[in-house]
């Protein structure tokens, strides 16, 4: 096991001149008269409280990607699962009516539940998320094949998402992972 150093605390404290509060500091106004109590112009930074760690925003991001993709392939997986009829009309080069349609959309439907699942318990997330980019790939394919619609515009959207995170070194909270989550802010 990777041993990491501890985390530097400080690091994740507002950045402050001194110790002395905000009330204490004598500051110009743009009147220029000294020791006015013009607190705006002598914060440290408007924006103080959005000091965290940007690696603790790339892991909640993550998460949050994971788990948006893994219920949209749950949304679709469950829908062809629960009526293949009306998803026939997607599936290639065979008949819509016909009974080997119904069974590609019902194992497609499968597939996407069990990748679903994956991505959204964070089961082999590497695995699964290079499985949703290929199931999408295919998809775009074969309807990009009629021309540009709003199902391949959809359909592209999901592909990306699918390969941000792939791409990914660390994909979040998962139940594969074997290294500490990224470092919370500290207060």
């Amino acid at each position: 096991m990777k041993k990491y150093p501890p985390p530097n605390k400080n690091r994740y404290q507002p950045h402050t001149k001194t110790n002395k509060t905000l009330k204490d500091q004598p500051v110009k106004s743009n009147s220029g008269e000294a020791g006015s109590t013009d607190r705006i112009k002598n914060s440290p930074s408007l924006f103080s409280w959005l000091a965290c760690d940007f690696k603790s925003l790339d892991y909640w991001a993550m998460l949050v990607a994971r788990i948006v993709l893994g219920l949209v392939f749950a949304w679709f997986g469950v829908h062809e699962l629960l009526q293949p009829r009306l998803w026939t009309g997607y599936v290639p080069i065979l008949s819509p009516g016909s009974t080997m349609s119904i069974l590609g959309v019902l194992g497609h439907g499968w597939v996407l539940v069990v990748l679903a699942t994956a991505l959204i318990f964070g089961i082999a997330t590497r695995i699964a998320s290079a499985t949703a980019v290929i199931v999408m790939g295919t998809i775009i394919l074969w309807l990009g094949i009629h021309g540009l619609n709003d199902v391949v515009v959809r359909d592209l959207g999901i592909f990306g998402l699918g390969l941000a995170v792939f791409s990914h070194p660390h994909s979040s909270p998962s139940l594969n992972r074997r290294h500490p989550p990224a470092k919370q802010l500290v207060n």
